[in-house]
């Protein structure tokens, strides 16, 4: 329509001069269009009082009522490209992402944050991810077991001794060999948003064809998807977790345990991986080496008790509290190892049953702990 402002995305003149980019700081917003309304009023500005503050020399008053006219009956987004914005009847990226966003399940966007957490504790021994409940950490296993729980778990719902005490079969045997790395509920919140954001972006780009995407919106798209992805991974691995609970012995008696609550959100483990600063936090629970002294004490043994079978001393490093917190049934072994090398000890194959006692069938068979004996018997 001839004497109509044109709205086109590369003209110049596509909004009245107080939205335009042209060279220049420009006219500002006029006062009328951003004061707010006082009590009792309408919000907004009347059409007089607009098209009086966008009126210009050498602009007519009926092209700026008909460009308002145009603008009631579509709907406009603001666009930004580089340096410049404009606005366009089609939808900006944001609005795309936002949109796309939505048609993701729940469902859909916990699974890419379990990959992504998977992901991220791949290779390490002993790690739960999201056990469906106390079964489903494993049991009778000579291996701490570290279980991150389900950013959906509720200490009302399941509470954290339940994963101490029970098993799938029944009561747990390894209650001394079980941490529980506890979710915060905020930053789980951050990661999904940041997980719906990183596949929508990635849906659009398996779409451009149908959206027509330029070349330089492809590149938003990418971006935006790198930064999703950062994004959540940063959020779901590095800080949405906010603490380990830590079944402890209960010096005070009954019951037999207490659970020691240990902050992961130090700002001296900045820069570490999750599973990094879980290990430090444990760092004085759960070590990788019992000294030599301290062996034969933990195990009992002396003139009623001269030798104890290795299984039932491994089983008894992840039965009971009074025992020291280890790894993995390695850490025995060495300890064992050292206990021989340093004349504490002895190691022999061929246990019998002599009455109420166990005997060692050929003494002579006592003999220093070898590398290979290390790990076919304990």
């Amino acid at each position: 329509m001839q004497g109509r402002l044109p709205w086109t995305a590369d003209s110049e003149q596509t909004a009245p001069r107080w939205l335009s980019s042209a060279s220049g700081p420009g006219p500002r917003l006029p006062s009328c269009c951003t004061a707010s309304a006082r009590e009792g009023e309408d919000r907004g500005v009347l059409e007089t009082d607009l098209v009086a503050a966008v009126l210009a020399p050498g602009l007519d008053r009926n092209v700026i009522v008909a460009a308002l006219h145009d603008l009631r009956e579509e709907e406009l987004y603001l666009h930004y490209t580089g340096r410049r914005y404009r606005f366009e009847p089609t939808p900006n990226l944001t609005k795309l992402v936002r949109d796309e966003a939505n048609k993701f399940t729940a469902s859909e966007v916990l699974e890419m944050i379990h990959e992504q957490l998977e992901e991220q504790l791949k290779g390490t021994s002993g790690v739960v991810v999201w056990p469906d409940g106390p079964g489903g950490i494993a049991d009778s296993r000579p291996l701490m077991s570290v279980a991150y729980l389900h950013p959906d778990w509720t200490q009302e719902r399941t509470p954290p001794g339940t994963f101490v005490e029970q098993a799938r079969s029944g009561p747990r045997r390894d209650l001394n060999g079980v941490a529980l790395v506890l979710p915060g509920s905020g930053q789980f919140d951050q990661a999904r948003q940041s997980t719906r954001s990183w596949l929508a972006a990635q849906s659009l780009l398996r779409q451009k064809e149908k959206y027509g995407f330029s070349p330089e919106q492809c590149d938003e798209l990418t971006e935006k998807a790198t930064a999703g992805r950062r994004s959540a991974a940063t959020a779901a691995v590095s800080r949405a977790y906010a603490s380990v609970a830590l079944p402890v012995k209960n010096r005070s008696g009954a019951p037999a345990y207490e659970l020691e609550s240990i902050d992961l959100r130090s700002p001296l483990t900045a820069g570490r991986s999750l599973h990094e600063r879980v290990q430090e936090a444990l760092a004085h629970r759960v070590f990788s080496t019992v000294t030599v002294d301290k062996l034969p004490s933990l195990a009992g043994l002396g003139a009623e008790k001269p030798l104890v079978p290795l299984a039932d001393l491994v089983d008894w490093f992840y039965s009971y509290f009074e025992f020291t917190k280890v790894w993995s049934r390695r850490v025995i072994a060495e300890a064992v190892a050292n206990a021989v090398a340093a004349g504490r000890g002895g190691y022999a194959v061929g246990l019998v049953n002599s009455g109420d006692r166990i005997a060692i069938r050929e003494p002579k068979l006592i003999r220093p702990l070898t590398q290979t004996a290390t790990a076919e018997h304990t």
